[in-house]
């Protein structure tokens, strides 16, 4: 995605300063605190990596929210340094879909970059009016759902900035099942201008294989702003084939990208971490031009 190149340098320094990932000063209060009010104790694998408990998703964002909170913002460097997102601030609101949602994990990356590239592209003030961004949260998970509510919220109200949180809107009707009730909020609204999937690939393939899940994603694409929405799509290094099994199916790029970031959980707080992981960030209009491609041939 073309984008001003010094725009973008100047997010990620804020955001990962000498490269490494860092949680900003309001997220890093409030990961904190929802942590503190989480119950603490042995859970299992499973439970921690897909939480339906306040037990579990204490583990959870102890070991995940962190790691999935800056491959968001890593992949979307672009998309918040481009002419795109600027059209967006012009406009005052943004919609996001946020599948496989947590405790809104993806949305709170998002209003956080979203934070601080308006006020770059501002010169620093608030020049403007606010940005308002409306968020649809999809997990299967209640206590995911409550507590990335009540995240957005206390986002909203925790500093003064450009950016503020609309419509909060919890959807715990499974994926796909739930592209109802999402394509029935583009019908009332307007269409996203940015879909993520996050870590989801595992739960939907195992349940329903490969090409049924591809379908749904090309579905939740396909309800993107067809001129600038970006879909995002976002998987551990260990299911690569997995991940590139899903891009062939729906014709699209996907790539290996290294991350290094500030490690948050409750032992290590001054450790770093590099990983590699799985993304397919790109525009909803190449994957509708993918399959019109293919509908041609």
């Amino acid at each position: 995605m073309p984008c001003d190149q010094n725009l973008r340098a100047a997010i990620q320094e804020v955001l990962a300063p000498n490269g490494v990932w860092e949680l900003q000063g309001n997220v890093g209060s409030l990961f904190s605190g929802s942590i503190a009010r989480l119950p603490k104790g042995d859970v299992s694998d499973e439970e921690r990596r897909y939480p339906t408990t306040r037990m579990g998703l204490r583990a959870f964002m102890d070991g995940f929210f962190a790691r999935h909170y800056f491959r968001v913002q890593d992949s979307l460097l672009d998309f918040f340094a481009s002419p795109a997102f600027s059209a967006i601030v012009r406009r005052g609101t943004m919609h996001v879909a946020d599948v496989g949602c947590g405790p809104s994990v993806a949305s709170l990356a998002i209003l956080n970059m979203a934070s601080v590239a308006t006020q770059m592209m501002n010169g620093g003030s608030r020049t403007s009016g606010p940005l308002t961004v409306h968020v649809a949260l999809n997990d299967t998970s209640d206590v995911c759902l409550d507590e990335g509510r009540r995240l957005l919220d206390r986002y909203s109200h925790s500093w003064t900035n450009p950016v503020r949180v609309g419509r909060v809107l919890p959807l715990s009707t499974p994926f796909p099942k739930s592209l109802i009730q999402l394509r029935r909020i583009v019908n009332m609204t307007t269409p996203f201008d940015v879909c993520c999937l996050g870590y989801v690939l595992i739960p939907l393939t195992e349940q329903m294989g490969t090409s049924a899940t591809a379908e749904g994603i090309r579905q939740l694409a396909q309800m993107g702003n067809p001129r600038d929405g970006q879909l995002l799509v976002t998987q551990d290094k260990f299911r690569e084939e997995l991940h590139r099994d899903i891009c062939q199916t729906l014709c699209i790029s996907g790539e290996t990208v290294d991350l290094k970031q500030r490690v948050y959980d409750s032992q290590n707080q001054n450790e770093e971490q590099t990983y590699t992981y799985c993304r397919s960030c790109f525009p909803v209009a190449e994957l509708v031009a993918a399959e019109s491609g293919m509908a041609v041939a």
